[in-house]
């Protein structure tokens, strides 16, 4: 209380301030004090107060941490910044990382310009920490610095630096990568690795020679890199490709083509080739809604004009006659929707919109429509972002994910046309709060990571994984539904719409949404990590209480150990599901593929 209000105090009188004392008092365990604090360094703004700001920013507290980067946030530059990165490059490595990571997670506009800065510095490791800090934001303004920094003399800056192009998924790289590929060998492996994630099949043909060098690392990742960069029309000629390459000897090269050839399995088989052929009819002849931002601001922009004019009073009758707008609630079986649509269930309805079973009578084909909700659909922002979230996800291609077809406005309504998938939730794999057996614990997991790999290889994040929007059919058939629905709600990166509330289910959502912050594929891998951890043990990691309650209860991360629900639970498999589900996003899985390979080590 004292300490508070002598800093109130402070606060309000000015004048000349001991800033030395006072950021000191920025690792104080009592939040208020912190939160005080941070406001007088903030008013005085004195121009020694970045260098006091140090021993916060190395403290073992998050939140002594995060108040250091606050004030940096309001009152930093180029050189402040870098004093202070030059002042941490003396201790040890994992207090200047959890700086760094510091830096990286709530770092604003300032502290990332004045980093992107710092990778062109004449100090070798001040530009070693600075590429750390991109290396976590993934700030698309760092891209044109990163690619300069290819041509660093230190190997590790140059590595790094392709690293940090490669997470933030700019294409721009490109040609840079491409020039970088077997001029250093170095730096190959994370070369081939990038080209992997950001290129196409066009690049095929310049990582098949990799095959034949010496270097074991590289051949792995040239396998890696194939299985991710081919399309339908490449899938058998590497498929042949890879069982050549498992005729090696080396085991480790057997094992990593086999995991490959796996994958295209889940991508390319006969049934998702089939499936690839199905959309293909389905979306012919269709007026998609899957626009290009221009043409989506014109239509959006006439329908909210059509909308506006209809809620005039009519000056006649013939005014009261205008587009027919389907009301969902009164069809019945066998009722024709557009033309084209024969009605033949309600399969649900959500927050978002209701789902139809329909038959498409032009390719005589069942399909799934899904027509939002109106407080959605009037929302421009919110279907903007839907359609640029629909534009990817309609690219996912895997035996794990539902198949998006397309977008539509269909009698004033619209939907999105997707594959039908007869099954049940994966919560009805869970009765009566009982665990799963282990072996269908594992084989559901990795299903789970292994389609989710490929649709964040696409830039989708699917920020709202849970054992409802899993579908699972008789024959133990495993695929993800809902992709983008989360994310079109959302506002920019982050979980809060424009109204402030968080999207999401409480139960299964990452500690980083709930405090709205950026959101990552790191999210996804949290809610599969309590997913795992439900599946394991019968009941969810944190469920007591309210809403409320509950999310507080992730951002504690204190849940109960697996083991001490079921005992059977190995020690392997419950490592990984604490990993999975660790607070600090930097100490999971960074990517599904990890989270993949962790799961078929367990298993085997």
């Amino acid at each position: 209380m004292v300490r508070s209000a002598a800093l109130s105090a402070l606060a309000m009188r000015g004048g000349n301030i001991n800033i030395e004392k006072v950021a000191e008092i920025l690792t104080d365990p009592d939040l208020d004090v912190q939160n005080k604090a941070v406001d007088v360094l903030i008013k005085a703004n004195h121009p020694d107060t970045v260098r006091h700001l140090v021993n916060a920013l190395k403290d073992e507290s998050e939140y002594s941490r995060r108040a250091a980067v606050e004030v940096l946030n309001e009152i930093g530059d180029v050189n402040s910044v870098k004093d202070l990165l030059g002042a941490l490059k003396d201790d040890d490595w994992w207090v200047r990382s959890r700086a760094g990571d510091a830096l990286a997670e709530i770092g604003g506009p300032k502290v990332v310009d004045s980093v992107v800065t710092l990778i062109n510095d004449k100090d070798e490791d001040i530009r070693r920490t600075a590429i750390e800090i991109l290396n976590a934001t993934k700030d698309q303004r760092a891209v044109e610095h990163l690619i300069k920094a290819t041509d660093d003399s230190d190997w590790w800056v140059r590595e790094r630096a392709v690293d940090a192009l490669s997470k933030i998924g700019d294409t721009k790289a490109l040609p840079k990568l491409e020039s970088m590929l077997g001029q250093d060998k170095k730096t190959d492996t994370v070369v081939i690795r990038a080209l992997g994630k950001l290129g196409s099949h066009k690049h095929i043909e310049k990582i098949l020679p990799l095959l034949q060098r010496p270097e074991k690392e590289v051949q792995v990742e040239a396998i890696k890199a194939l299985a991710q960069l081919t399309d339908d029309a490449h899938a058998e000629t590497i498929r042949k490709v890879l069982r050549k390459v498992k005729q090696s000897e080396d085991a480790t090269i057997i094992n990593v083509a086999d995991k490959a050839l796996k994958d295209l399995d889940a991508r390319y088989s006969e049934t998702v080739l089939e499936e690839n052929v199905r959309a293909e009819k389905i979306s012919a002849h269709t007026k998609t809604l899957l626009l290009e931002n221009d043409e989506l601001d014109e239509l959006l922009g006439a329908q909210a004009a059509k909308i506006a004019e209809a809620a005039k009073p009519a000056e006649s009758e013939d005014a009261a006659l205008g587009e027919q707008v389907l009301d969902i609630a009164k069809l019945n079986p066998g009722d024709i929707i557009d033309g084209r649509y024969k009605y033949i269930e309600k399969i649900g309805k959500g927050a978002f919109g209701t789902v139809l079973l329909m038959e498409d009578e032009v390719v005589d084909e069942q399909l799934i429509l899904k027509f939002l909700n109106p407080n959605v659909s009037s929302d421009e922002e919110m279907m903007k972002r839907f359609v640029h979230e629909l534009r990817y996800s309609r690219k996912i291609t895997h035996r794990n994910i539902i198949r998006i077809y397309d977008f539509l406005k269909l009698q004033g309504c619209y939907a999105i046309s997707m594959e039908y998938f007869p099954s049940h939730t994966l919560s009805g794999e869970i009765p009566d709060n009982k665990p799963m057996d282990i072996q269908k614990v594992l084989k559901y997991s990795r299903d789970i990571a292994a389609g989710m790999n490929v649709a964040h290889q696409a830039g989708v994040i699917h920020r709202d994984l849970k054992p409802a929007n899993i579908l699972v059919n008789e024959d133990g058939l495993l695929k993800i539904v809902d992709f983008g629905v989360a994310a079109a709600a959302s506002s920019g990166d982050t979980q809060l719409t424009k109204t402030g509330y968080v999207i999401g289910s409480p139960k299964y959502m990452a500690p980083e949404q709930i405090l709205g912050k950026k959101v990552d594929v790191t999210a996804d891998v949290y809610s599969v990590g309590v997913i795992m951890y439900e599946m394991a043990t019968g009941i969810p990691p944190y469920s007591r209480g309210d809403h409320m309650s509950v999310m507080y209860q992730h951002v504690q991360g204190k849940a109960k150990h697996c083991q001490e629900i079921n005992p059977d639970i190995s020690d392997e498999f419950a490592a990984l599901i604490v990993k999975a589900m660790s607070v600090d996003k930097t100490k999971r899985f960074q990517s599904m593929l990890e989270l993949t390979e962790a799961l078929d080590a367990v298993a085997t």
